[in-house]
């Protein structure tokens, strides 16, 4: 039977960094973290101004993505000699479909990992039971029942069990809804148990489609596969200055010449949607970036103005070390992200259907509260911006 593996890796940084407490952050968010134990309670995901409060001598690095995908790279190769389904779902975090025992799997792993990196697996009969396993583990390691210094950690959902194992957790395991756990919280659902047993026209009728997937998931059911593995196709273009630079006339002359260049060679490949990303590296280690997606080709126009963006954020003082300019194909996953819905009519409706069914749960909501319940969430922003009552 195919199992489904989730795994998260932390230390992908370099041996000397991983001595000391360190962090790599992007856009005020932790995407990485050393293997040292002191910093035992900080994930990825998490502000760096809640992590510095666990551990306030925390050394912060920028996040470098030709780093990971150099790191991860060989790892995915080696993955890929057992299975052609894998997916990448951050920088450091994967999918992969299975088909053989879990700990064959694991021991092939074990082969193609440096002592200083540490994993979190979990395995489940679909993607997001696997990602409940390994969050089931990292929260017993914050909570300090196992030990954070063990190499690799994982769990597993038996099939069969998936009801028994989910009704009791919180809320705050549905992970591919981030935006909709304050409002089920603030309608009184605690557990995965409890929004699995509410009548299914209830969540659907406040949250549309979101809802419906909510009520799945709580139930253990999840449709959403992992793909065959294709590699990232990814152009860049760098210049480097010596000395350093706080003029900005050099980087609009090379974005310029760079912007014409990468927009010919993506538009000969045929490609029809992907990113631009500007990025400016300064003396002391940092770097600011700007990213554009498009879906009907770039152009250099567009690049340039978002290269206006980025420089007018420059301190006068500011020295810059390098620039930049790299574009790169839409992966899978994001492009299945991309879901609206037709919402005010149907929620009204519903919502009216459900007052004269469920008026106890429906009725007693106040006018605040319900008018919130009709904008459903953008599926796309809502995993990135934090909303009132989220914890």
């Amino acid at each position: 039977m195919k199992r489904i593996a989730y795994l998260w890796f932390k230390g992908l940084i370099s041996e000397t960094e991983n001595a000391s407490p360190a962090v790599v952050v992007d856009s005020n968010q932790i995407v990485d973290l050393s293997a040292t134990p002191e910093i035992c309670g900080i994930y990825p995901g998490m502000k760096l101004v809640h992590a510095k409060k666990i551990c306030p001598n925390l050394k912060v690095l920028p996040f470098d993505e030709k780093q990971f995908k150099l790191v991860l790279e060989p790892i995915i190769d080696n993955i890929l000699e057992c299975t052609p389904r894998v997916e990448k779902l951050s920088p450091n975090e994967l999918f992969v479909a299975i088909f053989q025992t879990e700990q064959s799997f694991l021991g092939h792993l074990k082969k193609c990992l440096k002592p200083s990196y540490r994993v979190i697996a979990g395995f489940g009969s679909n993607k997001f039971l696997a990602k409940i396993a390994a969050l089931k583990v990292r929260q017993d390691v914050e909570k300090g029942k196992l030990l954070p210094i063990k190499p690799l950690l994982y769990s597993s959902i038996p099939s069969g069990s998936e009801s028994d194992f989910l009704k009791s957790l919180p809320v705050d395991f549905l992970w591919p809804l981030p935006g909709l756990i304050p409002d089920l919280r603030n309608l009184g659902f605690h557990t995965l148990g409890e929004i699995a047993s509410a009548p299914e026209p209830m969540l659907y009728g406040l949250f549309g489609h979101n809802g419906k997937r909510a009520q799945d998931l709580s139930k253990g059911i999840d449709t959403d596969g992992v793909p065959l593995f294709v590699k990232d196709e990814i152009w860049e273009m760098e210049n480097e200055f010596e000395p350093e630079i706080s003029d900005t006339a050099p980087i609009e002359n090379f974005i310029k010449y760079a912007s014409e260049i990468l927009c010919r060679k993506m538009e000969s490949t045929g490609k029809t949607a992907g990113y631009i990303k500007i990025g400016l590296k300064y003396t002391d280690g940092s770097l600011k970036e700007q990213k554009r997606e498009y879906k009907a080709g770039p152009n250099p126009e567009a690049i340039n103005r978002s290269a206006s963006l980025l420089l007018n954020g420059i301190k006068k003082t500011s020295r810059v070390k390098s620039v930049t300019l790299s574009a790169g194909d839409f992966k899978a996953s994001q492009q299945s992200q991309i879901t609206f819905f037709d919402r005010d009519l149907k929620i009204e409706n519903a919502l009216s259907g459900l007052l004269s069914k469920y008026p106890i749960k429906t009725g007693s909501m106040e006018e605040s509260r319900r008018e919130r319940m009709l904008r459903l969430w953008d599926p796309i922003r809502a995993g990135y911006k934090s909303s009132p009552g989220a914890s």
